[in-house]
């Protein structure tokens, strides 16, 4: 159960990140598709994207307990330093790549620089889409990270 809780709300975490207009299609199935919100609007990629993080902990923690594991921490000197560094590097650029995934792809990507806006809406969206999972992957390794510096 410690790892089950966690992985569901992780698992729709990400598929609110990766989808958010199936999201309000479920949420909001009889309002007019005029009369609903932006589907990508910041909250629908902020939320989400926190949720990843927050959750990305009590999942590691879970497998920890499930293993019967004892967690690594780094409490001192300039290696447990360098993993705080590492962790918060991490997860300003996690966040960076779920809040404005298409200039994360832009600035990440060399062949791209200059050219998102010259896209078609169906590669804008599965650009979109490949630098929110790589945000989502960046995200949990910063979880991941950051447990071992507390």
């Amino acid at each position: 159960m410690a790892i089950l809780i966690p992985s569901l709300v992780l698992l729709l975490m990400v598929l609110v990140l990766l989808a958010p207009e199936t999201t309000l299609e479920l949420l909001m199935p009889r309002v007019p598709r005029e009369a609903r919100p932006d589907p990508d609007r910041i909250g629908m990629r902020l939320v989400p994207s926190a949720g990843i993080f927050v959750f990305g902990f009590a999942l590691f923690q879970g497998w920890d307990t499930y293993l019967k594991r004892v967690p690594l921490h780094l409490s001192e000197g300039l290696q447990a330093k360098l993993t705080l560094g590492a962790g918060l590097f991490f997860l300003l650029l996690g966040l960076f790549a779920c809040l404005w995934p298409a200039r994360f792809m832009e600035r990440t990507v060399e062949q791209l620089r200059g050219k998102v806006g010259a896209l078609d809406s169906s590669s804008l969206a599965k650009l979109t889409r490949v630098g929110k999972g790589f945000g989502a992957l960046l995200l949990l390794a910063s979880a991941y990270i950051l447990r071992l510096s507390y």
